[in-house]
């Protein structure tokens, strides 16, 4: 168990680079538990096949490309289980009694054709890393909002439009993807989240943004091309730790004048907004240190 610790440890450090994508992530948590042995004996596998008698000493399992449509029941036995990803694959459901693999650390579904998500879901209380990106899911289930250990979670390319209220309970998440949905209201609950650290709302027909976003005292990231967003907040300017702000594809005309306050930034892009370029020179003076793309 101690190489299975030192593993999360690893792991951990590659989840705070802020260039990995979040729906790589999994990827490379399995790439690393799959070369892990103890005792002689792999501790993550790749299909219900390789899993030993012995259901106890199972860490890991990944699955990829595969036709399988439904969760493996055997799984639900392997009570040490933190890490499980099905990656491109024709799951439809997770199983109503997921809950009890009390372990669970990561859990991934991607790409496949996930349409609900089970209540027990939220009971799973030392997850922290939740995939469930390029599915088919239009709502989640309020008792989500009881994963109080959850740092990262990708929901993009499903067809979500509404989330549940309770996510304002998620305080420790920093990572939030929500990309290439069906949202047409900014999520309030998102203001609660104060460790926010990314917050990517790219490919959905947001208008508006909350003057309280700048409550996000942390926030380092923040991703909204695409969107139907028509103006800013005109203290925007105060998330003064932002380093990228992604706004191309919008139906900007104007930035707000405390936009100068924003030394951090190190990205700026705006391309297919109608905001006159003078403008945009005069910010880049007061902002330097910013590439501002347009």
């Amino acid at each position: 168990m101690t190489r299975c610790w030192s593993l999360l440890v690893v792991v951990r450090i590659l989840l705070n680079l802020s260039d990995l994508k979040s729906s790589h992530l999994h990827i490379i948590v399995f790439i690393l538990l799959y070369s892990i042995k103890v005792s002689g004996q792999t501790t993550s596998f790749s299909s219900v096949e390789e899993l030993p008698d012995d259901l106890s000493i199972v860490t890991g399992f990944h699955m990829s490309n595969s036709d399988i449509s439904e969760f493996p029941p055997v799984l639900l036995e392997c009570e040490n289980i933190e890490f499980i990803s099905f990656m491109n694959t024709k799951i439809k459901r997770l199983p109503e009694n997921i809950g009890i693999l009390k372990n669970l650390v990561s859990l991934a579904v991607s790409d496949s054709e996930l349409e609900e998500v089970p209540k027990s879901l939220g009971q799973i209380k030392n997850l922290q890393y939740l995939t469930l990106s390029g599915n088919k899911l239009t709502t989640l289930p309020e008792e989500m909002g009881e994963l109080s250990e959850l740092t990262r979670l990708s929901l993009h390319n499903n067809k979500i439009y509404n989330l549940p209220t309770t996510f304002d309970n998620l305080k420790k998440l920093t990572h939030l993807n929500l990309d290439h949905n069906s949202i047409f209201r900014f999520p309030v609950f998102i203001l609660s989240l104060s460790k926010l650290e990314s917050l990517s709302l790219n490919s959905n027909s947001i208008k508006f943004l909350p003057e309280d976003i700048t409550e996000l005292h942390h926030l380092k990231n923040l991703s909204l091309s695409f969107n139907v967003i028509e103006h800013l907040p005109k203290n925007m300017g105060h998330l003064i730790l932002l380093e990228n702000l992604d706004l191309k594809r919008n139906r900007l005309s104007e930035l707000p004048a405390s936009m100068a306050n924003m030394k951090s930034l190190i990205w700026l892009w705006l391309k297919g907004n109608t905001i006159p370029s003078s403008n945009l020179d005069l910010l880049q003076k007061k902002i330097p240190k910013c590439t501002i793309s347009y």
